[in-house]
C-alpha cells in the first residue's frame, strides 16, 4: 500500500469492510469515508490490485467471511 507523501505524519485512518469466500477471493468491500480523499484513493486503488487474500481455515462452516480492517499511515505506539 502506497500512502501519500503528504499523509506520512497524518493521523487520518479509512475503515475498510471485506467480505471473502472460503478460498479468500474478495467478493465485496466498501470503503468508509476517511475525511482524506488522497488517503480514500490511495486504499481504493491498493483494492483494484488485490484479487484475493488467503484462504480461510478448512474448519470454517460458513460459505464467507465478513471482516473489517482500519488503514492508518502512522503506526499507533502504545
Amino acid at each position: 500500500w502506497e500512502v501519500p507523501i503528504h499523509l506520512k505524519e497524518s493521523k487520518v485512518t479509512v475503515a475498510m469492510m471485506f467480505e471473502i469466500n472460503k478460498n479468500g477471493k474478495i467478493l465485496d468491500w466498501k470503503l468508509e469515508e476517511s475525511g482524506s480523499s488522497a488517503l480514500h484513493n490511495s486504499v481504493n486503488n491498493l483494492m483494484k490490485n488485490i484479487k484475493s487474500l488467503p484462504a480461510l481455515p478448512k474448519s470454517y462452516q460458513e460459505d464467507s467471511y465478513i471482516f473489517g480492517v482500519r488503514f492508518s499511515p502512522t503506526i499507533n505506539k502504545k
